[in-house]
């Protein structure tokens, strides 16, 4: 996973940016003012429209269904013969390096079969909030036209090798060599592609194992095992041609922002959110959209599920508020900001 760490300059560019969406420019020297374009008015209070700003995520429900794309994750080659030698995978290329493209299963290459293995990495709380009604979809890109494939759950480790699975080969697998099914993999298959054709994109229903995964088996991915001889090739992670492998997951029903798991969202959700900002990349840490990284859009979030969570006789007092909004400013900004009240 990667994270990404913003300067202070590139915060006032994302505060810059958000405020822009709804109209307004950031001005001054320390970018302490904001201006409507369209109007002279000029607003002083920053902390005031980020309170606005936060407001437009209010109706963010704590009962909430998403989508979820997964792009993350390994995907290799186990080669019992062919072009990569008995012990060949896809980290190591062998005499064909253009298979750091692609991977594949086939039922007969060069005397042996090639299996496929396909890991997603899934954060913990999607596992956990997947459930009865929630679709998995298996997104590949196919590299070359070939036979069917089917999907075995794993049921070994073998992603914890020096290189994180990409150094498991057909020889050192778990329980191999290879996939072997009721083995080092589920007896039966949830899932086969069918055939496929070149230069396509198969959706492959993985529901199944996903829920699985969310009951308490643990997350090995899955071992793809050839159903002929006609080899099939799907584009990898590594590809900068075609797509890799995508894991789209619908209906997932999370329930509140409840980093600590202690069964509320409460302002001690809220201090692992702030202690994690930019440098936090998992729901534990406060990301709440699952985008790699803990940002002003789980904060605007956090807002929203708080309010809806604790109910109208809950909301804080417009002070309390205010003060929120402008610690939270300060620390998006990087520099001290206070709020004072104006009575009219």
């Amino acid at each position: 996973m990667h994270s990404r760490v913003i300067n202070k300059g590139s915060n006032r560019k994302l505060v810059s940016e958000m405020f822009g969406s709804i109209g307004l420019e950031v001005q001054g020297e320390d970018n302490a003012m904001l201006r409507n374009p369209n109007q002279s008015t000029r607003i002083y209070s920053l902390a005031g429209m980020l309170l606005f700003a936060t407001t437009l995520a209010n109706t963010f429900p704590a009962a909430r269904a998403q989508e979820l794309v997964l792009d993350r994750g390994i995907d290799t080659l186990l080669a019992a013969g062919g072009l990569n030698g008995p012990d060949g995978t896809h980290g190591e290329q062998g005499e064909n390096p253009d298979n750091v493209e692609r991977w594949e299963w086939d039922g007969s290459d060069g005397g042996g079969e090639n299996h496929g293995m396909l890991w997603f990495e899934i954060d913990p709380a999607i596992l956990d909030a997947f459930g009865e009604n929630s679709v998995a979809t298996l997104q590949l890109h196919v590299d070359n036209t070939g036979d069917s494939g089917d999907l075995h759950r794993m049921t070994v480790d073998w992603l914890s090798g020096p290189d994180g699975g990409n150094d498991v080969t057909w020889n050192n697998v778990p329980s191999g060599p290879g996939v072997v099914p009721g083995s080092n993999a589920e007896a039966s298959s949830n899932a086969s592609t069918g055939f496929l054709d070149g230069g396509t994109t198969v959706d492959v229903d993985v529901s199944a194992d996903l829920l699985a995964w969310g009951q308490g088996s643990p997350n090995y991915g899955w071992g793809i095992t050839p159903t002929g001889g006609n080899g099939t090739g799907i584009t990898s992670f590594e590809s900068e041609t075609n797509p890799g492998p995508r894991l789209i997951l619908s209906n997932v029903v999370f329930q509140g922002a409840d980093f600590n798991e202690d069964g509320a969202t409460d302002l001690a959700d809220y201090e692992i959110l702030k202690s994690n900002f930019i440098s936090g990349t998992t729901f534990a840490e406060g990301d709440l959209n699952f985008s790699g990284t803990v940002d002003l859009q789980d904060f605007a979030d956090f807002v929203g599920i708080f309010n809806d969570t604790a109910g109208a006789a809950a909301v804080p007092e417009p002070s309390t508020i205010c003060m929120f909004c402008s610690a939270l400013l300060a620390l998006f900004l990087g520099r001290p900001f206070s709020f004072a009240a104006r009575r009219s």
